[in-house]
């Protein structure tokens, strides 16, 4: 028996190329949270998620997010404590979602209609990626973790 079978690993999972891990920030501020649409150049383009990217090889999960969040919208951000993680097999990759809840500390982003502060209550008539559907569930629910 091989080690995929022992581990229960489909074919999909075996050919997907290695682990991806991605921070994304769960910005609050007055009861809203920040969302940021996807760029049309981007996988999954036109969706909506929580701001954030992909970890660079020297740099930790918080570090990456608090400089994808200084280069994608040019603010500072306090990060409070870890939300949970999430692993998604896209058909092309694999990712690991690592959440954090965080504050926002100076002044708001510029908002545009890639930008928007929402309710709670309004995470569910907004498109985000597959990966997200554990997130957007627990934050629905008033989980404070997955």
């Amino acid at each position: 028996m091989s080690y995929c079978e022992i581990m229960g690993l489909t074919d999909h999972m075996r050919n997907t190329p290695l682990l991806v891990n991605v921070a994304i920030a769960i910005i609050e501020k007055d009861q809203k949270l920040l969302i940021t649409q996807r760029r049309p150049d981007t996988h999954l383009p036109g969706l909506w998620e929580f701001p954030g990217g992909k970890q660079n090889p020297e740099e930790t999960l918080e570090e990456c997010l608090i400089r994808e969040i200084r280069e994608e919208l040019q603010i500072e951000i306090e990060i409070k404590r870890p939300y949970g993680q999430i692993r998604y097999f896209y058909p092309d990759r694999d990712i690991m979602l690592h959440a954090y809840l965080c504050r926002l500390v100076g002044d708001p982003p510029v908002l545009s209609e890639q930008r928007k502060w929402i309710a709670l209550h309004e995470l569910s008539l907004y498109a985000f990626p597959p990966a997200n559907d554990p997130l957007i569930l627990a934050l629905s629910s008033g989980r404070d973790s997955l």
